[in-house]
């Protein structure tokens, strides 16, 4: 038994997909970080709320493997003179968000599925692996507020709330490895029907069929 030919269409399609929108990250990225930063402070940064997030580009020369540097200050917390703790988040944002995105795009544009389908699929993928990310920025923006190792915490945390906050940073941001099983999820969730997945498993030659040979089986 050997593969079906579009299973391995199917691979061959998505490897492809994902190494063009991957490799032109450096003429991408100043591009997908101007969007992604104003959804970060669009979701985060509420105008007179009591914290105050802003998105930054890291300045040329520092920490090139981050790319993102991120102010979170509680106003709440203001002294008489009007400053307010804050802590500075260095991230990248080609890792945590950039690569899970090209992979849900890469595979829903290469199931064989009909068109109209499939763009209708990439709306809802698209919308889907960003939730994901939101979390996953919401999970790290917690934690780092929440650790006293460098200052005064500016969330106060329980112990066992810390702990699983934690626990979600580093599964979701630290590791990047739910930054290749969520694609792969909402792929699926948003892209296949029940009768989708025949397309894709390999198949057995019928009974029926002749032999390799050309004798009957």
């Amino acid at each position: 038994m050997t593969p079906s030919r579009p299973l391995v269409r199917f691979l061959l399609g998505a490897t492809l997909l994902y190494a063009v929108l991957i490799a032109p990250w450096p003429g991408l990225g100043p591009g997908y970080r101007a969007w992604f930063r104003c959804l970060g402070e669009a979701v985060f940064a509420h105008s007179g709320g009591r914290w105050y997030v802003k998105f930054d580009d890291i300045p040329q020369g520092q920490r090139r493997s981050l790319d993102t540097r991120i102010t979170l200050a509680d106003r709440g917390r203001a002294d008489k003179k009007g400053n307010t703790p804050a802590r500075l988040l260095d991230l990248d944002i080609r890792g945590v968000a950039w690569v899970p995105t090209a992979l849900t795009v890469a595979l829903i544009l290469a199931t064989p599925i009909p068109w109209g389908r499939r763009l209708r699929a990439l709306g809802a993928g698209l919308v889907g692996i960003h939730v994901f990310i939101v979390f996953a920025l919401a999970i790290y923006l917690v934690d780092t507020a929440s650790d006293s190792a460098s200052g005064a915490a500016l969330i106060g945390l329980a112990p066992f709330w810390k702990v699983i906050v934690s626990g979600l940073d580093e599964l979701l941001i630290t590791q990047l490895g739910a930054g290749f099983v969520a694609p792969v999820a909402i792929w699926a969730a948003a892209t296949l029907r029940s009768g989708d997945f025949a397309l894709l498993l390999p198949r057995q030659a019928s009974s029926s069929e002749p032999a390799a040979n050309g004798s009957p089986k």
